[in-house]
């Protein structure tokens, strides 16, 4: 008899995918979904796990349950009724080492794939120009006789612009490999508390120059998790860059790492301005930004949580947020624990 996996080897199934990816069983119940199917449909899994394909969405469980009996689906169809974005949608059996179906895998890849190709070409085209303007820059920095007082000031302000136009391109870049099946190619057994307290070293000059304090608490008993260091240590600086440039002056920010319930857990803590609740949802949206006044005078691209969403969730983690205007905000990352030796 086909025995289904752990809950543990299904989430390692479609950790790697960056589509949304359901995983049913034979009778075409539930089994589990990744945080992208749960960003789609606007739901959690722990809703989910053994309800019927029809509870997600009539429309794709009508199709399943179609295409089921009329062929065994092994190749990507036209999407089902209702589905946003114009997706394809493939579906595929899941079988045993013996060859006996337990399940069935549905992704569903979003048709706007070719709009995040594309930024990625025009980006990759942007950064010869960027290079050139930059050295040209320089160049004018050491001309002879010296610039004036009002010519330095137009000099520093190409050279600001270009440094913000030069992160852009960057954190684009970041978004855009982060979602490659190959991103995470060095895992290994690592300490989360490390990763943010190295971090947090990085950027004690950011801190002091608004006369921030910054801590760094570490609970007994941290455990280690499997995990990629260059793209957590990538997370771990874009919380904190984003948790310094919204405390403002004399502030302090609190960096916590412990374990609870099987997990690594690090909370990012500041005294900033907060986030309305209404706003919270689409924080780690790619470009979103809170629209007030004071967020607006604020430089940033938007793309920071975004990075650090994907890298937590291609971990198999979770990232969470907690604010109240005028209160602060507490971001959080939480990741599997590894068995102890």
């Amino acid at each position: 008899m086909a025995r289904t996996p752990s809950p543990e080897a299904l989430k390692s199934l479609l950790a790697p995918l960056s589509d949304a990816a359901i995983v049913l069983d034979r009778d075409g119940r539930i089994l589990h979904l990744n945080p992208p199917t749960e960003r789609y449909f606007n739901v959690t899994v722990e809703r989910l796990v053994g309800a019927p394909l029809l509870d997600l969405h009539r429309g794709l469980g009508e199709w399943f349950e179609a295409h089921q009996r009329a062929a065994g689906m092994a190749a990507a169809v036209s999407p089902p009724p209702n589905l946003d974005g114009q997706p394809s949608v493939t579906a595929a059996p899941l079988t045993q080492a013996d060859g006996e179906c337990w399940g069935w895998m549905i992704v569903i890849a979003r048709s706007e794939r070719w709009k995040a190709q594309a930024i990625d070409s025009v980006i990759h085209d942007l950064k010869n120009p960027l290079h050139l303007a930059s050295s040209a820059l320089v160049m004018l920095g050491e001309v002879s006789p010296p610039a004036t007082a009002l010519q330095q000031e137009y000099l520093r302000l190409l050279e600001t612009g270009l440094e913000r136009i030069g992160r852009l391109i960057e954190r684009l870049l970041a978004v855009e490999r982060v979602e490659s099946p190959t991103a995470l190619s060095e895992m290994r057994r690592l300490s989360l508390a490390d990763v943010f307290q190295q971090s947090a070293r990085r950027h004690v000059l950011s801190a002091d120059a608004k006369s921030i304090t910054l801590l760094v608490e570490r609970a007994p008993g941290e455990g280690e998790i499997l995990g990629d260091e260059g793209w957590l240590s990538s997370a771990a600086d874009n919380l904190i860059e984003n948790a310094i440039k919204y405390t403002p002056m004399g502030g302090q920010i609190q960096v916590s790492v412990a374990e609870h319930g099987g997990e690594a857990v690090c909370e990012v803590i500041d005294n900033g301005p907060g986030i309305p609740l209404a706003d919270q949802p689409r924080l780690f949206e790619p470009f979103y930004r809170v629209e007030n006044d004071q967020q607006r005078r604020i430089p940033g691209t938007g793309l920071g949580l975004a990075i650090v969403r994907a890298v937590i969730e291609r971990h198999g983690g979770r990232l969470y947020v907690t604010s109240e205007p005028g209160q602060g905000s507490t971001f959080g990352v939480a990741l599997p624990l590894l068995a102890r030796d």
